[in-house]
């Protein structure tokens, strides 16, 4: 399954999202891949310093590919099997170019809850901290569900 998290720079929540996804995912026996682009990401933009550090702090040491912001094309929506916003405002911008089956915010995927996750950036540290975490009690929540759907469906 390739993920795709969406948000507005590509430097910041969604950087985490992808990192802490494919962490949680990757010796789960599931086979995720995980990217993230942004929807207006200034010519030569770079992942935050924050951002930088809050994925370092958890053993998650981004490569020099991953600290290059990028800007979601139409081929990176295509591409993904399920596209993930942060927000449900990013969502709707997104609308007209993804299929409906495959367009949702990160919480509502993974959750089933209508919630943004709420940007870090200008934050303290402390709201990487936050996020980063969010993120990752949302993927353990559906690592465990798609866990049990898997006993379910072997029994």
């Amino acid at each position: 399954m390739k993920f795709l998290f969406v948000d507005d720079e590509n430097a910041y929540e969604g950087k985490i999202a992808e990192k802490i996804a494919f962490d949680v995912m990757e010796d789960s026996g599931f086979d995720v891949q995980t990217s993230s682009r942004g929807l207006r990401v200034p010519a030569g933009k770079k992942m935050g310093n924050s951002t930088l550090v809050i994925l370092t702090t958890v053993d998650l040491e981004p490569s020099e590919e991953d600290l290059e912001a990028r800007m979601l094309t139409q081929q990176d929506i295509d591409d993904a099997d399920v596209v993930m916003t942060m927000t449900a405002e990013q969502k709707n911008f997104l609308k007209p170019m993804c299929p409906p089956e495959k367009l949702y915010t990160l919480f509502e995927y993974t959750l089933g809850v209508e919630d943004d996750l709420k940007s870090p950036k200008g934050y303290p540290m402390d709201a990487y901290r936050k996020c980063l975490c969010g993120i990752g009690e949302a993927f353990g929540t559906l690592l465990e569900r798609w866990q049990n759907e898997q006993k379910e469906e072997n029994k």
